[in-house]
Formats: C-alpha cells, structure tokens, sequence
C-alpha cells in the first residue's frame, strides 16, 4: 500500500507488544548464557587449594592489601588495551576501541599511517606495544565458580603476592552464542569505573583460546546467598542501600547504566561493603534514551517494558525492588511468566512491606516504586533520606 509523502503510520499498540515480547524472549536466552553467568564451585573443587588460598590467609591477606597499591601494580604493567574485535580475532575497524580511556588516543596516530596497508599497520602495532600481563604471571587458588563462558579463579600475582580474580573466558564460546556484545560492554564500562561500591576490572589480557578479566576479590560472596542466610537487620540495610545509591551516581556521572542490578550482581567486600558487580548488559547512556529491553523481569522498570525509551532511572527503580527485597525477603512484583510479572509492574500494585518496617522505610520504598520516572526519587534524596540517615548510625562496626 503507498502512503503520501511525509505521512507516518503507527504501529497497532497489539503488534507493538508482540514485538517487544519477541526481543524480551530473545533476551531471555542471552541471559542463560551470558558472560557473567557462572554457579557455585563444588565441593570436588575444594580440594587440594594451596595454604594462601584457605578463608583464613585469604583474610588475612586482604586486611593487609591496599585497593590502591594492587590498582597502580597492574595500571604500571598495562601499557595499551588492544580493542574487543582484535581481542576476538575479528575486524579491527568495528566501533570497539575504548572511548573511556586515557590511552585510546593513542590508537589516533596508527590509522593516519599511510606507508603500509592500513589493516596490516594496525595488528602489526598492536604486537609491538601490546606490554600486558600473561597467565604464567598468577598462580591459581581456588575456583570460585564456572559457567557456559567462563572460569573463575582465586589467584595470587607470584611477585606481589596480590590476591585477585582472574576470569577466564572462552572466545569459542563467545563467538558461538554471539555474545561479542555482552562481553565488549562488561569490558568497555567497567574499565573506567573506580570507586569504592563498584568492583574494579583491574586490567585484561589474552592468549589464543580465552580473554582474561583481573578483578577485585569480594571475599564476603554475593548479596543474594547473604540475604538467604538471615534476614538483614534494618541499620545494614539502609548502609548496603545507601552504598548501592553511591555506586550508581558515580556510574551515572560517568554515563553508564547498569541495567541488571539484583542481589546476584551485588557482593560484599571482606570489610562486608558493597560491589556493584556483573556489567554484561550496562551501556554507555550517551543516546537520550534506551530502547532495547535487557536485564532480569522482576527488577526492570515499567519505562523499560513498554519499550517507549528510558534512562539511568530505570536502575533507581532496581534499587527499589532491592530496597523492598532487603526489608520484607520478597520481591513485590511476582509471577510464573515474563508476561505475568511484566502485568504487575505497569499495574503497579504491590503489598506493602508488613508491620515490623518502618514508616520512614516504607515511605523511601514508595518514592522509588513511582512508576513515573520524572517523579521518581533521585540518588542524591536517596542517600539524604532521614530515616536512611538516621538507621545508618546503628550500624554495627563488623558487619
């Protein structure tokens, strides 16, 4: 059928829907298989760990490991970050150098070389001033856990003794389930995020069969096997909110949003503080608005489900489904389908945490479960709420 010039044709809001459900039902099976996705290491693999990598070294270890002393050790050590694509052994001319870096300049210079093929000027530099680390540099401690992409480890760097993690990542894998995407994001913002609630990529290197992630050891696990364990008392669960504020307003600041904020993402450090963790679907907030839906149901913003654009609020709403999570043990939108959890969060009806909560904390679970964005409440009122405020000083000096 022609249509006259200039004029725009709407989709039917029912055809609509069903195209968001198909891209949700393909994320869906990303999220099976995406970087980030590892389980528990088993009992076998507990065996045979040398001495330094028992819980009670370990400890040891990182009371006496300075953040800042492991950063300069592997920033000293790195002298060029070869992009993604040459990293994967695929095009060097696709949009995957690091816009965030202080040394992606540096790759400026190599594409004006005009004595040699431009292709063939690129890998030969990369060789030549590529100075990183090598597998052979770490000894292995302890598996931590193991998915569909990747291993990771315990390890000690051998001349240092620095604990750290080190993620090793299959290329094949990657290449087979497509999943270039997921881990160019994990790289691409979580190598340029440092501070304090946000788990540090210390550096990255490769060989022939994998990509290797160093990162920072959060000794204390995840908050999701913590939360499992008891229920949180209400002073540490206005400090873990708040410490999760903290981290998204610097990732905010720094243009990135995460995305997939729940309390597998989230893990505790040896001193029991927060690391926002797992950036496989974060992405750079440069565009306006968001369209494309990713993360996990039960913690996605209404904004996001109706596929009409969104923000860096869509993780604000996050900590809302984390910050009723912590206080009740429950989540406030349930269901046995994608269809039926997305119903109750564009309903936006959901029960109120029970009697024993405060009203100050139910009225912060309000603010953040505002369906309208615009109206939602901001990180910076978060970490100044009073009942928030004042919960905090109560909290223990060992969590």
């Amino acid at each position: 059928m022609q249509y006259p010039e200039g004029q725009t044709v709407s989709l039917p809001t029912d055809l609509k829907q069903f195209c968001l459900l198909l891209q949700r039902k393909e994320t869906a099976e990303l999220e099976k298989i995406s970087v980030s996705d590892s389980e528990s290491a088993s009992s076998e693999d507990e065996e045979n760990i040398p001495g330094w990598a028992n819980p009670a070294s370990v400890h040891h270890a990182m009371m006496q490991q300075a953040h800042s002393q492991v950063s300069a050790l592997f920033l000293c050590r790195t002298h060029l970050h070869p992009p993604v694509d040459y990293m994967m052994n695929m095009s060097p001319f696709s949009k995957a150098k690091f816009r965030h870096r202080s040394d992606s300049s540096d790759w400026g210079h190599i594409f004006q070389n005009e004595k040699r093929p431009r292709r063939q000027g690129i890998l030969e530099e990369v060789k030549r001033r590529e100075r990183n680390w090598g597998i052979d540099d770490f000894e292995k401690g302890k598996l931590l856990g193991s998915g569909r992409f990747a291993h990771v480890w315990l390890v000690r760097e051998k001349s240092t003794n620095c604990l750290v993690v080190l993620k090793a990542i299959k290329k094949s894998k990657v290449h087979k389930y497509h999943a270039e995407k997921a881990l160019r994001n994990e790289i691409e913002v979580q190598s340029h995020l440092d501070h304090p609630n946000i788990l540090r990529l210390f550096t990255f290197f490769h060989d022939q069969e994998h990509i290797y992630l160093l990162l920072e050891y959060a000794a204390g696990g995840d908050l999701f096997t913590r939360m499992r364990k008891s229920q949180l008392p209400l002073p540490v669960v206005a400090l873990y909110t708040y410490e999760i504020a903290q981290g998204l307003k610097f990732m905010h600041k720094n243009h990135s949003i995460h995305r997939d904020l729940k309390p597998e993402n989230i893990f505790l450090s040896h001193t029991g503080r927060i690391k926002i963790a797992d950036f496989g679907w974060a992405c750079h907030s440069h565009k306006p608005s968001q369209e494309v839906i990713v993360g996990t149901t039960q913690y996605m913003a209404p904004e996001m489900l109706t596929g009409n654009g969104y923000n860096c609020m869509v993780d604000v709403w996050s900590l809302g489904i984390l910050f009723y999570e912590m206080l009740t043990g429950d989540i406030p939108f349930g269901g046995d389908s994608y269809e039926e959890i997305a119903h109750a969060i564009l309903g936006g009806k959901y029960d109120m945490p029970g009697p024993g909560v405060p009203k100050g904390a139910v009225d912060l679970v309000t603010r953040l479960l505002t369906k309208n964005p615009a109206r939602r409440i901001s990180l910076d009122d978060v970490m100044q709420n009073p009942w928030l405020v004042s919960a905090m000083r109560e909290t223990p000096e060992h969590l």
